[in-house]
């Protein structure tokens, strides 16, 4: 189920992480414990990400709601681009 998704507005390179993703929280809420999906040009080119890190200034936090900005980056994954979308979801389990 989709929870929320961000806009890409400025990356950073961090020494020892990588890739962060200075992104600002477009609809719904960003989860520590979410997955995530990068679309670019409304073409999907990552999916099942798994988030590294979620923080607002120099403060890890658990979650982010519409309007705020924020960093993410993500495991394994840092072709990431401005401009990027990137949609929070989370798996629920159907009975």
């Amino acid at each position: 189920r989709v929870i929320g998704d961000a806009e890409v507005r400025q990356l950073f390179q961090i020494s020892r992480v990588g890739v962060v993703a200075g992104s600002y929280m477009r609809n719904g809420e960003a989860r520590r414990r979410s997955k995530a999906r990068v679309y670019r040009n409304d073409q999907l080119i990552a999916d099942e990400l798994t988030i590294d890190a979620l923080k607002r200034f120099n403060e890890d936090v658990s979650e982010v709601r519409t309007g705020f900005e924020f960093g993410v980056s993500f495991v394994n994954f840092q072709d990431l681009q401005e401009g990027d979308l990137i949609e929070f979801f989370i798996m629920e389990r159907v009975n």
